[in-house]
Formats: C-alpha cells, structure tokens, sequence
C-alpha cells in the first residue's frame, strides 16, 4: 500500500509547524510510490534527506544521535530488505521538532549528481 497525498500533506503540515519559529523548510518527493521528505536548514540551501515516508508511517534512520531521544519509539521496516528505523508519531509536534533540531544541523549534504556524457559513435563507412 503506497502512502497517500492526503497523508503527506499532513505529515508536511505537522513539520512545518513544529518547526515554524526555528526557520526550517521541509519537501517531499515521490519515490516509487512512496515520499522522501527533505529539510532545508535555515543556514544552508540545499536540501537534504531527514524522513521516510512508508505505508503513511513516518521513519527516520536510527543515528546515533537519536538513540537517547528515540530510546522508547518503536521501531519497524519500511519496506523488504531495509534495515530498521524509529517509528515516529505524527501528531507528536513537540517530539518532532525536538528531532529536527538534533539531526538536521549533522545530516550530510546530498552528493552531487554525475554529469551523464554524450556518446558519440563512429560510423565505419567503407
């Protein structure tokens, strides 16, 4: 079952927000009928990865980071084959913005996208 639009429009509203006074922005995109939702920091322009949305269940990975702080969420797969992840409560406001604020400043920048070359082919006329 894919997660709904409905849904991440909610999910969406909930983190904007949580977070409206600390000056982060979030977005999703479709991703195989699923969403990734990224969040802009208020000092940086780029967006980067921060949640999973599954089923209409809200994951994030389990850094290090958040272990104090998830200590007692659930955990559950996202989809077959993933390693598990912190089950987060969307109507949880507090607790959302509390995981913003702790993982957002340590995420990575998203790698840069490989430039794809033209190949060009050679005609062998004789």
């Amino acid at each position: 079952m894919a997660s709904s639009n409905t849904f991440k429009d909610f999910v969406l509203e909930q983190l904007i927000c949580s977070c409206k006074n600390d000056g982060y922005t979030f977005s999703a995109r479709k991703m195989f009928g699923e969403y990734m939702i990224y969040v802009i920091s208020p000092d940086e322009s780029l967006p980067k990865p921060i949640f999973l949305l599954c089923n209409d269940i809200l994951y994030i990975k389990q850094h290090k980071i958040l272990k104090t702080l998830l200590e007692s969420t659930p955990l559950g797969i996202p989809y077959p084959k993933a390693k598990e992840y912190y089950i987060l409560d969307i109507d949880s406001t507090s607790l959302l913005r509390e995981v913003v604020l702790t993982i957002a400043p340590t995420l990575p920048l998203p790698k840069p996208k490989k430039v794809k070359k033209k190949t060009q082919y050679k005609r062998n006329i004789q």
